[in-house]
């Protein structure tokens, strides 16, 4: 019952009328908890609190009478996944499992649907991902090369694919 249909069920596009436009911007906090299962260690490590934009818009169009009312158009995008943390760097939870993590994508979703009968619809399309930014800093330990000192990983990756969806 709305454009929104074009991430979680396709077919449903079918039943707007006209053409249908939605977006909003959600914003999620992001809080991240360690905490020591073994007694007389370190206590428990929280990330920095981080507020992460989620985008989403959506279009559809039924073009009506002129297709018998049985066939609609969509266009999307939002975010599917997303994670950005940040912990203190030297705290041991975290030194070596990445004490600094992001990752940005989003998707862009044409959509075709198609009223089989009345009560029957079936939907989908193409999905276009593209990671945009993806990475994290950890340290590793040199104490095999006798430098002491940790030295550290930085990872900054991106790419895209194809994928699909379909709905009944």
């Amino acid at each position: 019952d709305e454009p929104a249909a074009i991430s979680y069920n396709p077919a449903g596009i079918i039943n707007l009328p006209g053409l249908q436009i939605q977006s909003n911007v959600n914003f999620l906090s992001i809080l991240t908890t360690f905490k020591s299962r073994t007694p007389g260690t370190v206590p428990g490590e929280k990330s920095s609190p981080t507020i992460v934009p989620v985008p989403t818009a959506y279009m559809t169009l039924n073009p009506g009478e002129y297709l018998d009312n049985r066939v609609a158009f969509g266009i999307g995008t939002d975010s599917p996944f997303g994670l950005i943390n940040k912990f203190d760097a030297g705290h041991p939870i975290v030194r070596y499992a990445g004490w600094r993590n992001w990752f940005r994508m989003y998707t862009i979703k044409p959509t075709i649907a198609f009223k089989i009968t009345d009560w029957l619809s079936i939907g989908g399309g193409p999905m276009w991902y593209r990671v945009f930014d993806w990475g994290g800093i950890q340290a590793y330990p040199n104490v095999l090369v006798g430098a002491g000192a940790d030295g550290q990983v930085r990872v900054n990756l991106a790419g895209q694919h194809w994928g699909w969806q379909a709905g009944v």
